[in-house]
């Protein structure tokens, strides 16, 4: 059974633990793009209520401040999941493993990339 999980595991396993990665992956960038949606709508309250003058100017500017900030903070995590997500696909087209390294094998005088 040992042997079977261990010639299986570059046909079945990394090959399913990479689709586990990237849904999860998936997953969070969806859940990145809901939290910048939901801080463009308070920057557009923010600056409704301002013109409404319900509130001061130095309410509008610390608000303003925290709402760009996170903004800021949410595109750069949600860009570094997405180089994640380039670097997978990379790896995949050029039909390498993980590790980067090529290894050549012989299969009835054929040679086979892995």
């Amino acid at each position: 059974m040992i042997n079977k999980l261990i010639f299986g595991r570059k046909y079945v396993l990394t090959p399913l633990l990479r689709k586990l990665q990237k849904e999860g992956r998936n997953k969070r960038l969806k859940e990145y793009d809901d939290l910048i949606s939901q801080n463009i709508e308070s920057q557009q309250i923010l600056l409704k209520l301002l013109a409404s003058g319900m509130f001061d100017g130095d309410i509008y500017t610390q608000e303003s401040t925290r709402l760009k900030n996170e903004f800021d903070r949410l595109q750069k995590e949600k860009s570094l999941i997405s180089a994640e997500n380039r670097e997978e696909n990379n790896l995949k087209n050029n039909n390498c493993n993980p590790t980067g390294f090529r290894r050549w094998v012989k299969v009835d005088k054929t040679k086979v990339l892995f």
